[in-house]
C-alpha cells in the first residue's frame, strides 16, 4: 500500500523530486541549461518548483515511509496552478543571454501542453519521481496501480505530459500518446499521454 505524505514531510517530497531529476539525463531541461556553468544547480531549483507547485488537495504519495519513490497526482476538478513561474530565474543569474529565452520558451511549450489535457474530469499525474539510487527497483509500479484501481472505479481517465524517452515507461502502464507540441524552439516535443479506465 502507497504511504500518504502528511503535510509536514511535503519538504523530504521535494527533496527526493529535486535529487530524482536534478541527477539524471533529462533532455529538455538539458537543452535549457546546457550553457550554464552551473547547469546543476538551474535543473534542481526548477525541478523543486514542479514539487512545490502543487495545491492542498493533491494526492501525495510515496512507496514507503522512507520514500524511495513518491507521486503527486491531481484529483479530478484541480487544475494546475497558475502561478507566474516564469519568476522563478532572474535573466540576470545566467551567464549566456540565451538561456532565458529558453527559459520561456519552455514555460510557454509546457503552458501550451497543459491546455491540451482537456477539460473533462480526470486524474492527472503531476510527477512522478525516484531518489537515484533506488531507481530501476520497481518502486513507481505500486504507486502507479494503486492510483489506477481508483480511477478505473471512478470510471475517469488518468493524463500526463513528459518527454520523449518516458514514453515507454509510461507506455508500459497503459498510456497511449494524443497530442504532441513542440519544445521551445528545439527540435524536441513535449507529449500528452492518457489511459482510459478499465471496464
Amino acid at each position: 500500500m502507497p504511504y500518504d505524505i502528511p503535510r509536514e514531510r511535503v519538504d523530504e517530497l521535494i527533496d527526493v523530486i529535486g535529487q530524482a531529476f536534478s541527477r539524471s539525463p533529462d533532455p529538455l531541461s538539458d537543452y535549457v541549461f546546457e550553457l550554464e556553468p552551473n547547469a546543476l544547480y538551474f535543473k534542481e531549483r526548477l525541478f523543486r518548483s514542479i514539487g512545490e507547485a502543487c495545491p492542498p488537495s493533491a494526492l501525495r504519495q510515496a512507496s514507503s515511509e522512507e520514500m524511495q519513490a513518491i507521486s503527486v497526482w491531481f484529483p479530478p476538478g484541480v487544475t494546475y496552478p497558475d502561478d507566474d513561474e516564469s519568476e522563478l530565474f532572474d535573466p540576470a543569474e545566467f551567464q549566456s543571454p540565451e538561456t532565458p529565452e529558453r527559459v520561456e520558451g519552455m514555460l510557454r511549450s509546457i503552458g501550451v501542453t497543459i491546455g491540451k489535457l482537456g477539460g473533462g474530469p480526470q486524474w492527472y499525474l503531476h510527477i512522478l519521481a525516484t531518489r537515484p539510487e533506488h531507481q530501476g527497483r520497481g518502486h513507481t509500479s505500486p504507486l502507479m496501480k494503486s492510483l489506477f484501481t481508483r480511477a478505473d472505479e471512478e470510471g475517469l481517465p488518468c493524463t500526463l505530459v513528459c518527454p520523449r524517452h518516458n514514453i515507454p515507461v509510461y507506455e508500459h502502464f497503459g498510456f497511449e500518446v494524443v497530442d504532441e507540441t513542440q519544445f521551445a524552439d528545439s527540435d524536441m516535443f513535449i507529449y500528452n499521454m492518457r489511459r482510459e479506465p478499465s471496464s
